[in-house]
């Protein structure tokens, strides 16, 4: 599974993409683990882009902006981005990393 990190970071992005909360590693594992599944991995990801979301949002708050920030930018701001998200997942699968602005858990039964 694959959810929102840090109920500091809720904007009306979360509300477009229909997300009821976000979450910590610690209350994630405690809902999947109260529903008698079996931890295998938990880890932040989106953590080098972590900084840009919180400075946007947060500027955003500042300046009273009304809405998301779902639109996507020029095409080589939006490759640069991708470029750096995709990065991470040389290092999700095998490490947990402590912060990001998204949770992936592995669990079974």
């Amino acid at each position: 599974v694959t959810v929102p990190a840090y109920a500091w970071v809720w904007s009306p992005h979360d509300e477009v993409l229909g997300h009821r909360r976000r979450y910590t590693a610690t209350s994630l594992r405690a809902v999947v683990t109260r529903a008698g599944f079996r931890l295998r991995h938990v880890t932040y990801f989106n953590t080098l882009l972590l900084p840009a979301i919180v400075a946007a949002r947060a500027w955003k708050r500042l300046r009273g902006a009304p809405g998301h920030d779902l639109s996507r930018p020029a095409a080589p701001v939006n490759a640069a981005l991708a470029r750096v998200f995709g990065l991470e997942r040389f290092v999700v699968a095998r490490w947990r990393v402590p912060a990001g602005a998204s949770l992936l858990l592995i669990a079974d039964r």
